[in-house]
């Protein structure tokens, strides 16, 4: 689960390069996209990345 999850977000980070976004995960894993991230998106349910 966990490459899926890698590949996954790494295909968003080079599809979303440049944009502040950090995304933020129901077990605490964090991507970050950007190195001063402004934007945060926190999921609380992992239904979501169903």
């Amino acid at each position: 689960m966990r490459a899926l999850r890698e590949r996954v977000f790494q295909h968003l980070q080079r599809r979303l390069e440049g944009v502040p976004l950090r995304i933020v995960l129901w077990d605490g894993e964090r991507f970050e996209f950007s190195d001063m991230p402004l934007i945060t998106v926190t999921l609380h349910s992992r239904r979501l990345g169903r």
